[in-house]
């Protein structure tokens, strides 16, 4: 892991204790969770809050000199960084204000994220991904591959369907109906769609969001297994739901230039 990115892990940590009251020792069990979460030693432990003690982000306390340890907190201008208030200028502050410039950007992404996450669930809610669950199994195991892998022949192939057989099952959804059309047209977005929108399998999805899911995928392999073992019938529209969640989380500086067209086609009220 890069410092920029240890840095921040450990700042957030501090802010989320700050609460504690005392100086958080390096043996203490908090640290250990910490270590749960993200893989680093002592020494890097160490030289991190060094880093964001000389930026005065962190009062830190190193043990003797020669041994890997101390306690810290985070002080006041640490709390104004993560909470993005506003706080007095510092001399030489060009690694400074790129830190400050991280934290922003992480806040934002954590903002973006609760609000799109926000719009899939009153969109679920409206009963706008009830389409999934009036087409035929087979055709929104079709679509639900597309939908995560970016395009038709990804899709045959991680079905194993011939790739004929599977680009005929598509090509007859948009002369077959309202939510078939529906289909197709998002399909066509997916398409269009595909250099600005990509999907790691192995991304982990757990994002610490609440979630009103009783089970949430782990991965985005997670998904596609659930889609070529068709074990979709229980509840199609949250599986779609996952899916956009997984393209959005995965994708989120480019999502919002694609997400509208999206959302048009799947709130278009389409004459039967």
């Amino acid at each position: 892991m890069k410092d920029c990115d240890l840095r921040k892990f450990v700042l957030q940590k501090y802010y989320d204790s700050r609460g504690w009251g005392h100086l958080i020792h390096w043996y203490s069990d908090e640290i250990k969770d910490w270590q749960n979460t993200v893989s680093f030693s002592v020494k890097d432990l160490q030289r991190i809050c060094r880093q964001l003690a000389d930026h005065r982000l962190i009062d830190f306390y190193p043990d003797n000199v020669g041994v890997a340890g101390g306690a810290g907190r985070i002080n006041t201008r640490g709390v104004a960084f993560i909470e993005g208030t506003e706080m007095p200028p510092t001399p030489n502050s060009k690694t400074l204000e790129r830190i400050d410039r991280n934290i922003e950007a992480v806040a934002k992404d954590k903002y973006e994220l609760r609000k799109e996450n926000e719009d899939l669930k009153r969109l679920h809610a409206q009963g706008r991904f009830d389409f999934a669950l009036r087409v035929d199994g087979l055709d929104f195991q079709a679509f639900a591959a597309i939908m995560l892998l970016g395009n038709r022949k990804k899709a045959a192939d991680s079905l194993k369907i011939p790739h004929r057989t599977f680009y005929d099952r598509v090509a007859h959804w948009r002369g077959n109906g309202s939510d078939y059309k529906r289909l197709s047209d998002m399909v066509e977005w997916r398409k269009k769609s595909g250099r600005k929108i990509k999907v790691r399998l192995e991304d982990s999805l757990q994002s610490g969001e609440p979630s009103d899911q009783t089970e949430n995928p782990e991965t985005n392999n997670d998904i596609l297994n659930k889609i070529k073992e068709n074990q979709i019938e229980q509840d199609r529209p949250a599986l779609f739901r996952d899916i956009l969640d997984a393209l959005r989380r995965q994708n989120l500086g480019n999502w919002v230039s694609v997400r509208d067209e999206l959302i048009g086609i799947v709130s278009e009220e389409i004459p039967q």
